[in-house]
């Protein structure tokens, strides 16, 4: 764990970065769920977190993800086949990972609900290291339950229209094309 003292995930939470708690909060939030997560990322490239997620996994807990597929290219998708293979190997069927961009636009929810906590992160902090290490950036952590419930409930509306597997021989192409079209996007 980080140099940031465990947390109590009782009260709501509030971190910036840089090299804030955020980080370490969400490893915590890993370690400690029993029974699975529900994660939409725009931008996922971070060790610690991504280590977090795999061990949960491998401890037997579900978890289903949505990455953007604009995104996922280069590191964002050596973390994408990371949790895919871990989730074949846990031969969970209740766990899955897919991308999705809506038409002309991205998948910019940055947030994930463990629900076995009765837990959910949400605000503008990517899970990447440049997140936590050199952008400004804020994320909650809440027990809320309303809260909670409308994060699983944006994550079941939109995770049906997310395609759950890219064929390994597409994937290369799709990188290179995601790649183009990453480059080209005005922020």
């Amino acid at each position: 764990m980080g140099r940031h003292k465990k947390m109590n995930f009782d009260k709501p939470l509030t971190g910036f970065s840089p090299k804030g708690p955020i980080q370490d909060w969400i490893v915590q939030a890993f370690n400690a769920e029993k029974v699975g997560t529900k994660l939409l990322m725009y931008s996922y490239t971070n060790s610690a977190i991504e280590k977090a997620q795999l061990d949960m996994i491998g401890r037997g807990a579900w978890s289903k993800n949505v990455l953007d597929r604009i995104q996922t290219n280069g590191a964002q998708a050596k973390i994408h086949d990371d949790i895919e293979a871990k989730i074949k190997a846990s031969e969970n069927p209740k766990s899955s990972i897919a991308l999705l961009s809506p038409k002309g636009g991205i998948m910019h929810i940055k947030g994930c609900v463990f629900v076995g906590l009765g837990l959910m992160t949400f605000g503008s902090f990517n899970w990447t290291e440049r997140a936590q290490n050199a952008n400004y950036e804020i994320a909650h952590v809440t027990s809320d339950p309303a809260l909670v419930k409308a994060l699983n409930d944006e994550f079941d509306r939109v995770s049906p229209l997310a395609s759950l597997e890219v064929p390994i021989s597409q994937r290369e192409h799709e990188r290179t094309e995601r790649s183009k079209l990453a480059a080209s996007i005005q922020y």
